[in-house]
């Protein structure tokens, strides 16, 4: 007999663990990270992976391209050099209207020899093109006016630009030439080239280049000056080296333009071609930042997140642009991509700027801040960069700009091709990893503190804890789903970015730990506490709970004393566990405030309030409706429920508060001590 209750106590307590397991943590936490896409979507960040949301939470780099980025991409020249001249352009834009000015006077090269290749160079190496579209805007009324674009690159868009102020035609240009051979722009050569020849003479060939000023100058062994060609010596090279990096130096981004003439092409190889070229001119193109971009990087460098740009511009322009930007500080590094294979990691902690930059010294960046365990999210959108993208935490491929192929690696799309919306993704997805460590915390307190207590209650001899399953149900069914599911909707932290980023730290860290176990100790403290002092009598049956004055309380029929007893305790502990559960949500949903300047801060949840308010509702009705609502249940709907929980005094009830008051406290005055120390959960 006895060992065949031990074996009924034994299937109980196992069934009642069970029971508290969190089944629905899953759901919830499913929830959470739906929400947060819908959020991040309204940011202009659509997830293509679900849990690349936890990783951009965690963000503690972020690699973001420079060209469409950080800047606008919308480049038009702002200058250029020819003849050892430089001349100013007015306008901006793709729109044709603007002029070409030298110390303040509007001027035509359309007669300088130098200045005609120069523009045949910039329109016959190049592939882009400006076309008009219709845009609806609101004015007063919707109507359509024509903008112009470009197709193509961008910076190829503002060379056509140029030559049209300039007065000359792209169409008329290019029907004089035949184009023979494209070597087309590349990240190891850094230049582009294009063979054409005339087309009222098939003899006249000529090569046209343009590229990376040092790597044009390099293969320059002749300049040509007012139409006539001298010998491009160490000193000119040095002089206008010199110019293109005080032009780089303010921000601009510099294309050297070159030519040479041929005899003839058969079978072209690149690199005889792009030899003992003849050097031209450059121009200074000027791409705006963003706005709102310097508070974004402003921001997430409160957040302990460190901003690195990179970028296939030369290392002055980018270090401008950077600067400009606050992502280079004094003490920094600019880096080309050629030098990282022996960069130490000393230097390469010190690098903000990456410059010079081929798709495949992003694998390498990536792999270096991963192996220091930072979480890293990285920014492309060539074909070239799906390796990047894909080795990153955090692949953001570009909405605008981007390849198909970039999208289809990347783990989410920035739409704007912003880095606002890629700070904005990093908030709310520090946000969903706040809110969903608050879930899990939620569920694994209670459980573990409602496993021990619900365990260890099936083997005291002379007490059920629980007179029917229904009563378990009543906890799980109420207070475990309603607080929870409140948690989802509730609002993201206004400081999480003042908070350290967490890297590969676990969701619930050794602090976090503490903090729980102390909790579930405190709480499940004041549960026993309940049962024990009931069954003890000091806290004694008194008559507002035995229906002395008025039918109160719903007793069955020939129930003993000791089973009045039992009765009170079972009530006394769901009342308790029901002020527990419902307060102690507001101690760890921000575990680096006190309670009270939570409850004054602006991110304050009132929904989270009236669900709580509900909850605790519903047992205030049900003990002060203990006779009416049990009586109703089981005796006329026969529906045999037995909840069976006692009216309480207002006596009962300030014990009950009293009791659930040093889980809530004890954990306030940890959370203090730990502030003290500058501890973070």
């Amino acid at each position: 007999m006895e060992r065949e209750l031990v074996s009924k106590a034994l299937v109980d307590s196992i069934l009642r663990a069970m029971n508290v397991m969190p089944i629905n943590l899953p759901l919830l936490t499913t929830l959470v990270l739906i929400t947060g896409v819908l959020n991040m979507a309204q940011s202009g960040v659509i997830i293509k992976n679900l849990s690349a949301i936890e990783s951009l939470g965690r963000v503690s780099i972020i690699c973001s391209d420079k060209t469409g980025t950080i800047t606008k991409n919308e480049m038009s020249v702002d200058r250029f050099e020819i003849n050892n001249e430089e001349f100013y352009v007015t306008g901006s834009g793709y729109q044709e209207e603007g002029d070409i000015m030298k110390d303040g006077r509007v001027i035509s090269l359309k007669d300088d020899p130098t200045f005609q290749k120069f523009v045949d160079s910039i329109i016959l190496n190049n592939n882009a093109k400006l076309v008009y579209e219709d845009v609806k805007v609101k004015v007063r009324d919707t109507r359509e006016i024509a903008i112009r674009r470009a197709r193509g690159s961008p910076t190829e868009a503002a060379l056509l630009v140029l030559a049209e102020k300039a007065g000359f035609l792209p169409y008329d240009i290019e029907n004089k030439y035949k184009i023979l051979v494209e070597f087309s722009f590349s990240s190891e050569f850094k230049r582009m080239t294009t063979i054409c020849s005339l087309v009222e003479d098939e003899k006249q060939i000529f090569a046209y280049a343009k590229g990376a000023p040092e790597r044009i100058i390099n293969i320059s062994s002749k300049i040509e000056i007012n139409g006539k060609i001298k010998n491009f010596n160490a000193k000119l090279k040095k002089e206008l080296s010199q110019r293109i990096k005080t032009r780089a130096n303010q921000g601009y981004r510099i294309l050297a333009i070159a030519y040479r003439k041929l005899i003839e092409v058969d079978k072209p190889i690149r690199e005889e071609i792009e030899e003992d070229l003849i050097y031209l001119g450059f121009v200074s193109i000027m791409d705006p930042p963003r706005l709102g971009v310097k508070e974004s990087v402003e921001e997430c460098q409160r957040a302990g997140i460190k901003v690195i740009m990179i970028t296939g511009d030369h290392p002055a322009t980018a270090k401008t642009i950077a600067a400009q930007m606050r992502i280079y500080k004094e003490g920094d590094l600019v880096v080309e991509g050629k030098e990282l294979e022996n960069l130490s990691k000393t230097d390469f902690d010190k690098v903000s700027v990456f410059a010079r930059v081929a798709p495949s010294d992003k694998e390498i960046i990536v792999k270096n801040y991963q192996n220091d365990n930072k979480i890293v999210a990285m920014t492309g959108d060539g074909i070239n960069d799906s390796l990047a993208l894909k080795l990153a935490n955090a692949g953001v491929a570009m909405g605008i700009t981007g390849t198909d192929v970039a999208k289809e690696t990347a783990d989410m799309v920035i739409s704007d091709d912003d880095f606002t919306s890629i700070k904005d993704g990093v908030k709310i997805g520090r946000g969903l990893f706040s809110k969903i460590r608050t879930v899990i915390y939620f569920f694994i307190c209670i459980n573990i503190m409602e496993a021990i207590i619900f365990f260890g209650y099936e083997f005291i001899p002379g007490f059920i804890l629980f007179s029917s399953n229904w009563q378990h149900i009543y906890i799980f069914g109420i207070v475990h789903s309603f607080p929870s599911l409140a948690l989802v909707i509730d609002t993201h932290p206004n400081d999480i970015m003042m908070e350290p980023p967490r890297n590969e730290e676990q969701i619930l860290n050794k602090n976090m730990w503490k903090m729980l176990l102390i909790q579930a100790f405190l709480m499940g403290l004041g549960l026993v506490l309940a049962i024990q002092f009931t069954l003890a009598g000091i806290i004694p049956l008194n008559e507002w709970n035995v229906n002395a004055y008025f039918k109160l309380s719903y007793i069955p029929p020939n129930t003993s004393s000791e089973e009045l007893v039992a009765m009170k305790a079972r009530t006394m502990f769901m009342t308790t566990l029901y002020i527990s559960e419902t307060m102690f949500i507001w101690t760890f949903r921000r575990p680096n405030k006190s309670l009270l300047k939570s409850f004054k801060d602006e991110d304050f949840s009132y929904t989270l309030l009236i669900i709580c308010l509900i909850t605790l509702s519903l047992h205030v009705y049900v003990i002060c409706n203990s006779y009416e609502l049990n009586d109703t249940i089981n005796n006329l709907l026969n529906l045999n429920f037995q909840l069976n929980f006692m009216f309480l005094s207002a006596t009962d009830w300030i014990i009950c508060i009293l009791l659930a008051i040093p889980g809530i406290l004890g954990i306030e005055i940890f959370k203090y001590n730990a502030r003290k120390n500058e501890i973070i959960f």
